[in-house]
């Protein structure tokens, strides 16, 4: 797990910093946050101001990466090592958030210093011409269809497979599906976007925007068809179970990764290729919206778009000026709150609650936080203490933890079978019940032991 989680923070740590670094680019003449005239682009007051910000955006990203380091040290609970990731996770992005602020307010005052003001304010400019042309720019909707019947292969496939590898594969291959349908919603929303007006002459306006619907239009079909394909292999991996299934699965993870690079060419590609565009034109037009993004966030109530496109950053952000899209920000804001605490109580409860088997009027019972089971002594055919646990391929419904598994896992030689072990604690308790098998030790041998006491003198009354 601690492999994975470093992992992970490895990607988070190098989108967030060139994330942060894009905003130092030039786009439309907007660096930082902030719009200049072009002439002051080279200005050496900015040029000291971009420098600080790129210096700062290097040593946060360097204290980020060593405080990730205490994450290795982290090994009585597992739930422990998540809570700290996802604490550092929100605390790179929050600070990240603190220092683009921080520049914009100390590129705004230099700007407002020096009057460098671009354009006319509060003006929306229609070009009919690319209006006219809107609905041809996109690249057809249609294309979605491959990941559409991907997706849907892949629910048909573990719906049929389900009493061998378990429910909680069909509904991961549900999210799959189900995620397409925010991939369309995005494909609409970038489609749908307000042409932008960038010169007085049609036919760079027609280009841009086209360039624009085009090339993000595509990028949310092909994000759609590899997120199929990789859902498709992780169903395809756990069907399997055996060493190629796994393989199968992390393809399908480096799938996903492929798919981030693909949100970040696409947007760092689409913003060079209309600068080259309007840096060309000899007519180009200006308007100067900086204050309405100071804040760092979009705050216009003149304008009743809900949602707008980040200045710094890939993706849409809500306009705040606007009470619906304050609504759904606070709204989206206290869903992720309330998910992160949700997540962080449910892993803490099979760290400090653990489980244990008991015996009770013929029952015997394993109790373990939402994975809990019961089964009759006469149900037993056999239990023996092993002192190596069969090879789990796939996690099929359960929490595989550095230090404990719970849950169904896929075992060579035993298909899908309910497990309660300390990893690295044998013996192991093998319990033969009359259609499946039951694996479960202690904490510490001498409890084990004392689980196989308990049964075989149970079985014997």
């Amino acid at each position: 797990m601690i492999y994975i989680l470093l992992f992970s923070g490895l990607i988070v740590l190098f989108t967030m910093y060139f994330i942060n670094s894009s905003a130092t680019k030039p786009n439309n003449n907007v660096v930082i946050g902030v719009t200049l005239p072009y002439m002051q682009l080279k200005n050496e007051k900015v040029l000291e101001i971009i420098n600080r910000f790129k210096k700062e955006n290097k040593y946060l990203m360097l204290a980020s990466a060593l405080l990730s380091i205490p994450m290795i040290f982290i090994k009585k609970y597992d739930s422990f090592i998540i809570i700290y990731f996802l604490i550092w996770t929100f605390s790179l992005i929050g600070l990240s958030d603190l220092l683009i602020k921080k520049y914009i307010r100390i590129m705004m005052e230099l700007k407002r210093s020096n009057d460098w003001y671009v354009g006319e304010k509060n003006v929306i400019r229609i070009d009919t011409k690319v209006t006219n042309l809107k609905e041809s720019m996109p690249v057809s909707v249609l294309w979605f269809i491959p990941s559409i019947l991907i997706s849907i292969i892949s629910v048909v496939r573990a719906f049929l497979k389900r009493e061998s590898i378990g429910d909680i594969t069909v509904y991961i291959a549900l999210i799959g599906l189900l995620a397409i349908l925010i991939f369309i919603f995005l494909y609409n929303k970038y489609s749908n976007m307000r042409n932008n007006v960038y010169s007085n002459n049609s036919v760079v306006n027609i280009l841009c925007n086209s360039i624009y619907k085009k090339k993000w239009s595509l990028c949310w079909i092909g994000v759609s068809t590899c997120n199929s394909i990789t859902f498709a292999l992780i169903i395809e991996g756990i069907i399997r179970g055996t060493s190629l299934g796994i393989v199968l699965c992390i393809i399908g993870i480096w799938i996903t990764v492929f798919s981030v690079i693909m949100i970040i060419y696409t947007e760092a590609d689409i913003k060079e290729s209309i600068n080259k565009v309007v840096y060309a034109s000899e007519e180009r037009l200006f308007t100067d919206t900086d204050e309405y993004w100071e804040k760092g966030y979009y705050c216009n109530p003149h304008d009743n778009r809900i949602m707008v496109e980040k200045r710094i950053g890939t993706g849409m952000c809500f306009n705040l000026g606007n009470k619906k899209g304050r609504i759904l920000n606070y709204v989206g804001n206290i869903f992720v709150v309330i998910l992160v605490v949700g997540i962080c109580i449910y892993l803490l409860r099979f760290d400090i609650s653990g489980f244990k088997m008991n015996i009770n009027d013929n029952m015997i019972k394993i109790e373990a936080p939402s994975y809990e089971i019961e089964f009759n002594i006469d149900d037993v055919e056999g239990v023996e203490l092993i002192n190596e646990m069969p090879k789990a391929t796939i996690k099929t419904n359960g929490i595989g933890g550095s230090h404990y598994s719970i849950g169904y896992f896929k075992l060579e030689g035993y298909g899908n079978t309910p497990i309660y072990i300390y990893r690295n604690s044998s013996p192991y308790l093998k319990i033969k019940l009359k259609d499946t098998y039951v694996f479960i030790n202690g904490e510490k041998p001498d409890i084990t032991k004392e689980y196989y006491v308990e049964i075989t003198e149970s079985i014997k009354r």
